[in-house]
């Protein structure tokens, strides 16, 4: 991976989700042969229907929107202006920090949750405009962040780098739908012979 997705926010937590998931297995495979006691559902639970709350899923997807563009917004109309240094990363930084330090008093029952999602989305803000110039894309990759952090939410509990591979995984979308866009479908013919 040392020279896929260069330029990506999320892509360090992307290589620690993958690495700590290869162990998972390696250890799920050790259990299975009884050489390692291992508790799978340490890591797994159901979806239960409250993860499905309407009023829940929206504020996480909003979550997600907030956290990416609150990003791109501080990097492009603050930070690149004033030549800071690692603007990218000061950006996603200053987001997350101030959301995990705010959110307690604005959604206490969720400011956890809450701030985990903004933080998945800055990561997302991180990419250069280059690799995704439209704003919807960015906001549609805010609302697929969110959604996957929905969807995620009872799988891999306590893997690192969780929140950096949604953020990657959003704006990988995009990237894909913004190069694909403008290019007319192959239509691919299987003749029957016979």
């Amino acid at each position: 991976m040392a020279k896929l997705f260069v330029g990506y926010g999320g892509r360090a937590g992307t290589i620690c989700f993958c690495s700590a998931n290869v162990t998972l297995a390696f250890f799920i495979v050790l259990g299975a042969l009884g050489l390692a006691q291992f508790n799978i559902n340490s890591y797994f639970r159901a979806l239960m229907l409250s993860d499905l709350d309407p009023v829940r899923m929206l504020t996480t997807v909003a979550a997600g929107v907030f956290g990416i563009i609150a990003t791109v917004l501080l990097r492009e109309k603050l930070l690149q202006k004033r030549k800071a240094p690692s603007e990218v990363v000061l950006g996603s930084a200053t987001v997350a920090l101030v959301s995990g330090l705010v959110l307690p008093w604005v959604v206490p029952s969720l400011a956890s949750k809450v701030a985990a999602v903004v933080a998945s989305g800055t990561y997302a803000g991180m990419v250069p405009r280059k690799v995704v110039a439209v704003d919807v894309h960015l906001v549609l990759a805010g609302v697929v962040v969110g959604l996957l952090n929905v969807l995620m939410s009872t799988v891999f509990i306590g893997v690192g780098g969780k929140l950096g591979f949604m953020g990657l995984l959003g704006i990988e979308l995009f990237h894909y739908l913004e190069d694909h866009a403008h290019k007319p479908a192959q239509l691919q013919v299987v003749a029957k012979i016979g």
